[in-house]
């Protein structure tokens, strides 16, 4: 089994989703801020998705977006299509489950030769600003990433089995 190197999946989670943001949406990172493990408190944005990583990473990871943003994300997603604006919250929903599904899947292909084992879940997308306070035994990791349609988070949280599928303690 490889070994674990939080700041090596964080830098390749920040690069992948700007690389997806510029190519699907054509948002622009201008500016990316990691902190690695020194969050209290983990502050998630108006819409949240969420991936269960198993194998060797043993987290959650999710990607948190201001609500600008993941309007701009979806309206790059649905292109020419004519989306009934009832049905919109539910096209955002499915675009954060997206986003995080193609960018951790996607990440995972720059570990798989240094034997790292990863299974992941089907996302859960959260639909409410949250904070979740740092208790002892428990990792944050993020990396928060400006464009000029808001800021995301990408982050890392775990162990995982200290919280339930979404991200209240157990």
């Amino acid at each position: 089994m490889g070994k674990i190197d939080v700041t090596r999946i964080m830098q390749v989670l920040a690069e992948r989703t700007t690389t997806f943001l510029a190519e699907e949406s054509g948002v622009t990172v201008s500016g990316i801020e990691y902190e690695m493990n020194s969050i209290h408190r983990l502050e998630l944005n108006h819409t949240t998705a969420l991936l269960n990583v198993g194998g060797n990473i043993n987290m959650y990871v999710g990607v948190s977006f201001e609500a600008p943003l993941i309007e701009k994300i979806f309206e790059g997603y649905a292109g020419d299509l004519d989306i009934a604006e009832d049905e919109r919250d539910e096209g955002m929903e499915e675009t954060a489950g997206d986003v995080v599904n193609i960018v951790v899947g996607n990440a995972t292909a720059d570990f798989a030769d240094s034997g790292v084992l990863i299974n992941l879940s089907p996302p859960v997308v959260l639909k409410e600003a949250k904070s979740i306070t740092r208790k002892k035994a428990v990792n944050f990791y993020q990396a928060a990433l400006t464009t000029d349609h808001g800021r995301m988070l990408v982050f890392c949280v775990g162990p995982k089995d200290l919280f339930d599928g979404k991200l209240n303690y157990i």
